[in-house]
């Protein structure tokens, strides 16, 4: 099942009822398995007060959980998200990413999603997959991606020559110099790199 970034592009009723209940149409559900499945989905994402609202009056973030709902209603076994995410402010994130989290220990569903947000991914990935410049650069556990890099901050003073010619992508300000390492290459250095920060070094080091 796919949900795409822009929910409009994809919602194609009138109502949301209608839209929970289109898919299951096509797939040839009977009109009772639909109302009983509808009425599922419409409690395990929290919209049965939804019902009889019109698709248009919902905000972006509830068009976004309609179209998953949707989506998921028709139970499929991979779900594939374009950035499911980007527009939601972090409370109706949170809740979102709660929602993938419950469907792959409710219904083993896996699911694959985009995105440019590294907190969305230190929620809920197990494996990451990193595309640099169009090409994969890396795909494994996200435990074991994060083990690679090591994080220094530190007075460019007390830093040496070698180590600061380790650094990715380092950046310099009011004296101290700050980068990413190759765990490998500095085992002791720095403190454990978070997602964030390899992410933003990775992108730099491509710009430079």
């Amino acid at each position: 099942g796919f949900v795409s970034q822009q929910p409009e592009e994809q919602l194609v009723s009138e109502r949301v009822y209608a839209e929970l209940a289109f898919g299951l149409e096509n797939l040839g559900y009977p009109p009772e398995k639909i109302r009983l499945r509808v009425a599922e989905i419409s409690t395990f994402f929290g919209i049965d007060d939804w019902f009889s609202k019109k698709v248009g009056e919902l905000s972006g973030g509830e068009k976004q959980i309609l179209n998953l709902a949707a989506v998921v209603a028709m139970d499929p076994e991979v779900l594939i998200l374009d950035e499911p995410t980007s527009g939601l402010d972090p409370a109706a994130r949170d809740d979102l990413l709660g929602l993938f989290l419950e469907l792959v220990e409710r219904d083993g569903a896996s699911v694959l999603f985009s995105t440019h947000i590294t907190s969305d991914l230190d929620a809920c990935a197990d494996t990451i997959t990193y595309i640099r410049n169009g090409e994969i650069f890396a795909s494994e556990a996200r435990r074991a991606f994060t083990e690679r890099y090591r994080y220094l901050r530190a007075d460019e003073a007390a830093v040496s020559p070698e180590l600061a010619a380790k650094l990715i992508a380092p950046r310099r300000h009011q004296g101290e110099i700050e980068g990413l390492l190759r765990t490998a290459d500095a085992p002791e250095a720095g403190s454990p790199a978070t997602l964030e920060q390899i992410m933003v070094h990775l992108e730099r080091e491509v710009e430079a």
